[in-house]
């Protein structure tokens, strides 16, 4: 089953309409700026209390009421007021006497007034709003102002929306769009539509706040999706301008008939528009409506085409999609394992429903889906972590062949997770892995045999993994192996060598080789003596983590060494270590890493479970160029 994205950009809305009538209705003219314009009261209706009204009625009541009659309206708020037959609501008895006391009707403006002066916000309002028009009393804005104060900060959000306006406009108070930001704001986060729409128009046009044409577009959504005819104006302005978030925005509402009449034709066209500019949500939802025909003859080649353009900017519903596609053939020829990639980018953004897909897959048998569905369980990644499960999957993909789970497993098997620790049969899947050239798998032999765990402890074979690895380019490794050279091990002892691995993994900004360069550097072995270029090593190992720089960095900043004497810095990097538990500053660890695939190793780094000071795998975006004199022969 396919899915539309559905999501809104995450960005903040809010308000600047007209101030609402006392019906409730706005007065917004066609140019959607906000004037408040006032109007006479209405006249009070002929007749009395219509002779149910003695029967006790409140039907009857009611009925005579919301026709305009003002002893009605009266009596049924002071029904409200007092709980008389109906149950007490001060909020209702405020509406009836404000519906009054534009009539003019003293006592229902008297009533009000006492509400007001209680705290009822709704009476405040009604009252504001009285004094602000001039309906049923002398127009005056201070006091409207000093009314719509008091009941916007009890939250009254068709109060905060008028105080917008009031600020707008410069009525009764000195112009400033900042503040009717403000105020227009709040009554939008309350789902103000009125309030919504007239932010919306402040990013518009920028007044009172930057000028953001997507934040507007959101805004003018929330309110023309409650049916407020002006924000799908100024949407439907924005969308023929050529904004393409409107026009995404738009065709979603005509798609789903929100706040507007359905209508799948004119959807189709918006989303064609802003696909056509590269919206992801677009492509994705033009994807939708050609899968299943919907105002469009069904066509699965151009569905695969839209969601393969969405996917490719990282749309997760269209990742999704497209790897749903492949599974099933639609559009495309069959590929589980395409449909497992699109389902691995769909599930490290967090989309719910393709971990239960890239399962599907692993049960019957692919061992990319049980791979990278171990890789899940085993990190935790979009799905709750259980090694045990993960330890299941990477051995049913290990069994078939597939290196990275070998080479996982035999990780899981050294590291007693998800099964009994066992050395010889980590080696056992290691050399799996590593005979089929995987580079992670070769560097975790090295370290095996470096260390003499599980087999006979033999550098000149660790030598040998390492350079398999390093030959890959695998970071870890060439760091590893810079660090043989250096101290002669396996290999005759050559600081020149391990000046140039060291390098090579520097070039990949690997922080352990940073700190190994830095040393090299600083004694001079392998390249001239450079203790300024030693510092600037140390520094850059030690803002990546390296705990061995950091207390480095310490001691050569408390000693005045090379750099200005600072007990204070020195302090900050002494703490920075000891935070990791450094202890020794020489002694190397081994290096086991797990095979991740590239997108994985983006959304995880790289994953070491056991790191050596001297020798960690790390990724980052700069790329630390070194030249070395010398190359390995």
């Amino acid at each position: 089953m396919s899915h539309i994205d559905q999501s809104y950009r995450t960005q903040q809305f809010l308000p600047t309409s007209s101030l609402p009538n006392v019906d409730g209705s706005s007065a917004l003219p066609g140019n959607s700026v906000p004037i408040m314009s006032s109007r006479p009261p209405a006249s009070r209706p002929p007749g009395g209390l219509p002779t149910q009204l003695h029967s006790g009625s409140l039907d009857a009541l009611s009925r005579a009421a919301n026709a305009g009659n003002p002893e009605s309206q009266v009596e049924l708020g002071r029904m409200y007021e007092l709980g008389q037959g109906v149950e007490q609501n001060h909020n209702k008895a405020a509406e009836w006497y404000g519906k009054a006391a534009v009539q003019d009707h003293l006592h229902a403006r008297q009533s009000l007034e006492k509400l007001a002066t209680q705290g009822n916000p709704e009476a405040q309002f009604h009252l504001a709003t009285m004094y602000a028009f001039g309906m049923g009393i002398g127009q005056d804005f201070k006091r409207a102002l000093d009314l719509f104060n008091e009941a916007a900060s009890r939250g009254h959000a068709y109060a905060q929306h008028s105080l917008g306006w009031m600020y707008y406009t410069g009525r009764g108070i000195q112009q400033n769009d900042n503040k009717a930001v403000e105020w227009y704001r709040k009554a939008a986060n309350q789902g103000h539509a009125d309030a919504q729409h007239d932010l919306g128009w402040m990013y518009d046009h920028g007044r009172g706040i930057k000028q953001d044409a997507c934040i507007a577009v959101g805004w003018y959504v929330k309110a023309a999706q409650q049916g407020h005819a002006y924000a799908r104006q100024s949407l439907e302005k924005l969308a023929g301008q050529g904004d393409p978030e409107a026009q995404f925005r738009l065709a979603r509402m005509y798609e789903k008939g929100m706040g507007i009449g359905q209508d799948v034709h004119r959807a189709l066209h918006w989303y064609h528009k802003a696909a056509e500019q590269d919206h992801a949500g677009a492509q994705n939802n033009l994807g939708w409506m050609y899968e299943v025909g919907q105002g469009v003859e069904q066509d699965y080649q151009k569905a695969v085409k839209w969601y393969a353009s969405a996917a490719k900017q990282g749309n997760a519903v269209a990742q999704y999609n497209l790897g749903t596609r492949y599974r099933h053939g639609l559009g495309v020829e069959r590929n589980n394992n395409k449909a497992v990639e699109w389902y691995v980018k769909a599930a490290q953004q967090g989309h719910p429903q393709a971990p239960q897909s890239l399962e599907k897959l692993a049960v019957q048998g692919n061992p990319e889906a049980q791979f990278h569905l171990a890789m899940m369980y085993d990190m935790g990644m979009s799905i709750v972590q259980d090694v045990q499960r993960a330890f299941y999957w990477y051995k049913k993909a290990a069994e078939q062949g597939h290196a990275g789970a070998q080479n996982n497993l035999g990780w899981m098997y050294g590291a007693g997770q998800g099964v009994d620790k066992d050395d010889r049969k980590a080696v056992e899947w290691y050399a799996k892995a590593a005979n089929q050239g995987n580079a992670f798998a070769q560097n975790n032999l090295g370290s095996i045999y470096e260390a003499g765990q599980g087999v006979d402890q033999d550098d000149q074979k660790a030598v040998e993994w390492y350079r398999e690895a390093a030959n890959q380019g695998h970071a870890d490794a060439q760091n590893n192996l810079g660090w043989m050279y250096e101290v002669g091990r396996g290999v005759k002892q050559d600081a020149r060598k391990a000046v140039k691995w060291y390098t090579e993994a520097v070039n990949q900004g690997h922080p352990g080789a940073q700190y190994s360069l830095g040393l090299m550097c600083e004694t001079g072995r392998g390249v001239d003596q450079d203790v300024h270029r030693a510092v600037a090593w140390y520094q850059k190992a030690a803002k990546k983590g390296h705990a061995a720089a950091q207390h480095k960095l310490g001691v050569l900043y408390g000693t005045g060494r090379y750099v200005r004497k600072d007990e204070k810095t020195a302090q900050f990097w002494f703490r920075k270590a000891a935070a990791q538990g450094y202890i020794n500053p020489i002694q190397p660890l081994e290096n086991k890493t797990k095979d991740v695939n590239e997108d994985a190793q983006s959304a995880l780094s790289s994953i070491s479970h056991s790191e050596p000071t001297n020798a960690r795998s790390a990724s980052d975006d700069e790329s630390d160029e070194f030249i070395s004199s010398s190359s390995e022969e």
